[in-house]
């Protein structure tokens, strides 16, 4: 019995593998995603689905809209008496493991509703919950902390980001995890309150962190605090006490994926000294293996000391430096560094975007040596599998370069470069077309656009290895970009990208 058990897995498994099977699942999600935007669930139809015993409810507003006193509601909104309805359901039996209440507006007296729930013996079923969006401010966040805290050690995942969280989320956040043993990953946005932050609740969060066992992925976001301020320079966190949590998190040995986004803004006092930190901890750590920096604006100076990290043999696969004013002697040090480490995906698109309120300094700014330089370290390189380079440089050479490494580097399976031109394109397909080799994997290849005009450019009846996809410019698609291929599925296709990333919104 156990045996057929084991081959039925497996069979599921491979059968979930293939890449049919994971296109589908993503244009499912899609169209699930879509439709519940359109027609957001109320509350009789969530009790509904309780009562019906449903493992998952996906429970989506009609998009991530801000609510504040005096504005009408959308049509989609839930009130806190709603949300209670829906608390008092979960208080007793059910068999939800999964609910998103995500952009439905129903602030901190919903989420306080939600953390009576989370107390429940009943609730020791959910594994995930996302309030996502939801004008949740430190009042909301820190009952469902101390729920978590207290009384559940089953919830796994809690997704709180684009709420307007400060000092107090963090700091209950941090006396949580030193007593919580069943968190996995928590994300959370910075935007609310005075700011920066208390560096006390910097602090808290790194002794919780430090203390801490069974947190594998955290992720710290000033991104829709930014965005909401309409400021571009925004600090949610300074880079001293950055730096302590840096320090703190060296006695942490299970944190794998780590995100602090759009944080510091490129606040210069400190910035130095803070990512010298980092570049200490990536080089003692022995269990993280991803690290997004995204939005820092963190300079060469920053720059250059995580490139210097990497020549150590870290357990680190993936790092994310977008956005953050790099320019020619980050490049040249990533050249250096990734021949001797186990880097697969790189990140370094948008690095100093001279359209963009996010570039500080000297406007004429040309990244054509660095990105020559790091290409033709790529030549012999074989361990990165991912390279974004999207809107750093666009001059020709530059793609020619990209094309010569492309001859001989046999472990690249996606270049995101930003020239969207149809010679390049039709360059890249028939090498693809002449050399099986090139870019080999199991599933088949894919090369994807933002326009579908430039797609037509190309012959595809000449390269039918090639599973084509036009990515549309409209804002559903750009919406989903990131659910097209889900973080829990395999991804086993080749993706050589040469699309210009959409401005940040």
């Amino acid at each position: 019995m156990g045996n057929h058990c084991v081959c039925v897995q497996n069979e599921m498994m491979e059968e979930d593998t293939s890449p049919t099977s994971v296109a589908m699942k993503s244009k499912k999600r899609r169209e699930l995603k879509i439709k519940e935007k359109n027609n957001p669930k109320c509350v009789s139809s969530i009790i509904a689905d309780l009562n019906s015993g449903v493992s998952s409810i996906p429970c989506i507003g009609g998009s991530s809209w801000e609510y504040r006193p005096g504005c009408q509601k959308n049509s989609g909104a839930l009130g806190g008496n709603d949300v209670r309805k829906i608390a008092m359901r979960l208080s007793t039996t059910h068999s939800l493991k999964r609910l998103e209440l995500i952009s439905r507006g129903f602030g901190d007296e919903g989420a306080t509703a939600v953390s009576r729930a989370l107390r429940a013996p009943s609730c020791s079923t959910m594994q995930y919950l996302s309030i996502s969006h939801n004008n949740i401010t430190d009042t909301g966040f820190t009952d469902i902390c101390e729920s978590l805290r207290d009384s559940n050690n089953t919830l796994k995942t809690l997704k709180v980001d684009g709420n307007i969280l400060g000092s107090a989320s963090l700091a209950a956040l941090g006396d949580t995890l030193c007593k919580n043993t069943g968190l996995v990953t928590v994300e959370l946005c910075i935007g609310g309150g005075s700011l920066p932050v208390e560096s006390s609740s910097v602090m808290s969060l790194g002794n919780g962190l430090a203390s801490n066992a069974t947190l594998r992925n955290l992720v710290i976001t000033g991104e829709h605090g930014q965005a909401r301020r309409g400021d571009c320079l925004f600090v949610g966190v300074k880079p001293h006490d950055i730096r302590e949590l840096f320090s703190k998190l060296t006695e942490n040995n299970t944190l794998t994926s780590l995100g602090l986004t759009f944080l510091l803004g490129g606040f210069e006092d400190g910035m130095r000294e803070c990512m010298a930190q980092c570049s200490a901890y990536i080089m003692q750590t022995k269990s993280l293996t991803s690290l997004d920096l995204t939005g820092n604006l963190i300079g060469d100076a920053g720059g250059v000391a995580v490139a210097t990290s990497l020549a150590s043999n870290t357990p680190l696969v993936s790092l994310k430096l977008a956005r953050n004013r790099l320019t020619n002697e980050t490049f040249e040090a990533l050249a250096k560094s990734l021949p001797t480490s186990t880097l697969k995906k790189l990140d370094l698109s948008h690095s100093f975007k001279h359209n963009s309120p996010f570039c500080m300094g000297p406007k004429a700014v040309s990244l054509k040596p660095g990105a020559m330089c790091l290409l033709a370290g790529l030549t012999d390189n074989t361990s990165l599998t991912s390279l974004n380079i999207s809107d750093v440089a666009f001059e020709k050479d530059v793609s020619e370069a990209a094309l010569e490494m492309l001859k001989t580097n046999k472990t690249l399976t996606e270049l995101r470069h930003g020239d969207t031109t149809a010679e390049y394109a039709t360059k890249l397909g028939g090498m693809i077309s002449a050399n099986q080799d090139l870019l080999a994997t199991e599933a088949a290849a894919r090369i994807t656009a933002t326009c579908r005009a430039q797609t037509a450019s190309l012959d595809t009846d000449k390269i039918p290895e090639l599973a084509w996809r036009a990515e549309a410019s409209d804002d559903n698609d750009n919406e989903n970009r990131n659910d097209e291929i889900p973080k829990d599925e395999p991804q086993d296709f080749v993706e050589v990208a040469f699309d210009d990333d959409d401005c940040y919104q």
